[in-house]
């Protein structure tokens, strides 16, 4: 592949970079050799931003090794060694100001590579070579990686209007005449196709295997929910009236997800002080974000805090008492699935939870006379949930579009000082989710809402808990298992995107011109064809 960048473009400065990442997630290169060549592309790019008139960045992949070439039309380097030590520089002052410009762009590309070449012309440019050897994971698919979404889609609903195949942060969905049609290895598990839909079209899918009767009588159980279920009113008027609600149904304690959410950001903490810890730590707070980083950003698999998820932690936390634990998104029922402890954990969806107080629970069925007692809440340990009480070292970004800037940045080497990394796909967290907030703008007022209730209760004593396995490069985005046979699908791909208008307008079901060629080539592309085009030459196999 290659690609034109433009000198003093810093708004654009990193495309080339990201177009070229897009593609060796396609081909399956590892995380490994991924995550050196983004950051020998990126700091080859914005040298040329920062300092050249124009340059073109190319990109061979092949014989086990991946070549990257930056040439540009610009000053040249009049001392070469002098340009290799770290922290010289000859950046703009515009440059600077714009957080460019610290004097190790040429060390990190030379620090990533397997072989490292510079040619240059005072007054004429200069040209950056670059070669990353392939590793042997690059080639074996890894079987198990595959993410059960837990998305249900009801087709019969949808009117096209193709919002949510523009909303996926990853191009799972297509749009055809059928209706919405999900690409289930590429789904994280969030929910911006359902924040993005206004028909109810999606949904968090019923797993029976994991849903059984919803409370056992008799026992004193707990529930973990998002705290902005608890202010919702089809739960109760107040507070304190879905509390009641919460009694009648058998709970004796009612725990908050964001508790669990707050231990796993300051064991990241933790974890970032230690020796060898690769920064930004991120940390695993959202699921759909762990998801996504194993499959679009693979690279950055090494920063994952080594973790549970929230709701798998809260999970543990209760080894002899029945706990139901409310997923707020299709990620969290799929990872909270996988506990070993499913004895005694019932995962449900918020409507579980609405169906179950329509129905009426046990406490309500045995028609006593005695109201039963309000459940025990716990107060929060500290505030981390949102940007109030984060460090200067510390990121906090929540929904799509800020998420995926922060990881493009993180990818790239371009979040200096940031060491901890606290991420959310759904606006305002799990509070935020369209299953659990009629208007996600409105689950801020959560907090203050429960205060008063939170007066005078325990401190939290929720904990952190150790991930029994590690973490996994997804292969959903990969074309094919066999590199040689994705480098030719690839191909291909490129070939007939080349004869497609580049609108990425949505009317042929697919969110971009890239995807639907890709749809095309790999045999999935359904009923639809782009209308703006007449594709004058085949694509042969």
């Amino acid at each position: 592949m290659s690609c034109r960048i433009h000198g003093g473009d810093f708004d654009q400065g990193g495309q080339a970079t990201r177009r070229l990442k897009e593609k060796l997630v396609r081909l399956g290169v590892s995380g490994a050799v991924l995550r050196r060549a983004m950051i020998a592309a990126y700091e080859a790019e914005m040298n040329v931003v920062i300092h050249a008139r124009t340059g073109t960045l190319w990109a061979r992949l092949g014989d086990g090794k991946l070549e990257l070439e930056v040439a540009d039309e610009g000053p040249g380097i009049p001392d070469v060694q002098l340009a290799l030590q770290e922290g010289w520089s000859t950046a703009s002052e515009k440059a600077r100001q714009l957080g460019f410009g610290a004097g190790l762009g040429l060390p990190n590309i030379r620090r990533n590579s397997d072989r490292f070449e510079i040619e240059t012309r005072v007054g004429r440019g200069t040209r950056v070579r670059s070669t990353i050897l392939l590793d042997a994971a690059a080639a074996e698919p890894r079987p198990g990686c595959a993410m059960d979404p837990a998305i249900a889609v009801s087709a019969e609903r949808c009117n096209r209007c193709l919002r949510c195949i523009f909303s996926c942060p990853t191009g799972a969905l297509r749009v055809h005449d059928s209706g919405p049609l999900l690409r289930s290895g590429l789904c994280v598990g969030c929910t911006e196709c359902a924040a993005a839909c206004t028909r109810a079209v999606f949904s968090i899918r019923d797993r029976e295997h994991l849903r059984r009767e919803l409370l056992p009588e008799g026992q004193e159980a707990v529930i973990v929910l998002p705290r902005a279920l608890l202010t919702s009113p089809l739960l109760g008027r107040t507070p304190a009236a879905a509390l009641d609600a919460l009694a009648r149904l058998g709970f004796r304690e009612v725990r908050f997800t964001e508790e669990w959410e707050d231990a796993v950001q300051r064991e990241a903490r933790l974890h970032e002080s230690r020796p060898g810890a690769a920064v930004p730590v991120i940390a695993p707070v959202c699921p759909a974000v762990t998801a996504l980083v194993e499959s679009r950003f693979p690279s950055l698999i090494p920063n994952l805090a080594l973790t549970a998820s929230p709701l798998d932690a809260a999970g543990e936390e209760f080894p002899l008492r029945p706990v139901v634990l409310v997923a707020a998104c299709a990620a969290q029922l799929a990872s909270a699935g996988t506990s070993s402890l499913t004895d005694r954990l019932t995962v449900i969806t918020p409507a579980d939870l609405f169906e179950a107080l329509r129905a009426g629970g046990p406490a309500a069925a045995a028609a006593s006379s005695v109201a039963p007692a309000r459940p025990l809440l716990r107060a929060p340990r500290e505030v981390t949930s949102g940007t109030a009480g984060a460090a200067a070292h510390e990121l906090y970004a929540s929904g799509a579009r800020d998420v995926l800037r922060a990881l493009s940045a993180a990818e790239a080497g371009a979040l200096d000082g940031v060491r901890v990394l606290t991420l959310r796909l759904c606006a305002h967290g799990c509070s935020g989710s369209p299953f659990v907030a009629l208007d996600p703008f409105f689950s801020v007022l959560a907090g203050p809402r429960l205060l008063p209730l939170l007066s005078g209760a325990p401190e939290s004593d929720a904990g952190a808990v150790s991930r029994s396995a590690p973490y996994r490069q997804r292969t959903g985005m990969r074309l094919d298992a066999d590199m040689a046979s994705a480098i030719h699908a690839l191909g291909r791909i490129d070939e007939l995107l080349a004869t497609l208008p580049g609108r990425d307008c949505g009317a042929c079901g697919a969110p971009a011109c890239a995807l639907y060629a890709e749809d095309v080539v790999m045999g999935r592309s359904g009923s639809s064809s782009c209308p703006h085009a007449s594709l004058t030459r085949e694509v042969s196999p």
